[in-house]
């Protein structure tokens, strides 16, 4: 038996997928931002399509970086002790054969706490804006608002 719904949202990443862009998924909490990106795991996983993919609740990283970074180096597989930076660990993904998603969900759990160092703010959406010009690389952005400052500019983009 078929699902229409996840047949649907195949539908939906595949032209996704397409633009090799970067896509600002904004709406109020419950309705369903993050059950999308979910189904797209799913179908990837599923093998129903070929692709790197990489999932990144901001949630679970608000206040440690190195925890992101740790989380990435991970999904990855990269052993290298030294290597930190994001840039860099974005680099071993870009250079992957084949379509790439990047998803980041609750952005806002990154950007609104007071804590966070503004320079790295700066760097973490330079290095994710450069997915607008890598080949077969697609980058979507969950969030429950919009934001108002150059961040989410950066972000737009």
């Amino acid at each position: 038996m078929s699902n229409i719904l996840r047949e649907n949202t195949k539908i939906i990443l595949e032209n996704i997928l397409k633009g090799n862009k970067t896509l600002n998924i904004i709406g109020e909490h419950g309705i369903g931002k993050t059950r999308l990106v979910n189904d797209f795991e799913y179908i990837i996983k599923q093998n129903m399509m070929k692709i790197h993919y990489i999932y990144i609740d901001m949630r679970k990283f608000q206040k440690d970086y190195r925890q992101l970074i740790s989380f990435l180096k991970e999904e990855l597989n990269i052993k290298d002790t030294n290597l930190n930076d994001f840039n860099a660990i974005l680099a071993i993904f870009f250079n992957k054969r084949g379509k790439k998603l990047l998803v980041i969900d609750h952005l806002e759990y990154f950007i609104e706490e007071d804590y966070i160092d503004e320079t790295f703010l700066e760097t973490f959406f330079s290095d994710l804006n450069v997915f607008d010009n890598k080949l077969n690389s697609t980058l979507i952005i969950v969030s429950k608002e919009k934001y108002d400052n150059k961040i989410n500019e950066r972000a737009e983009k």
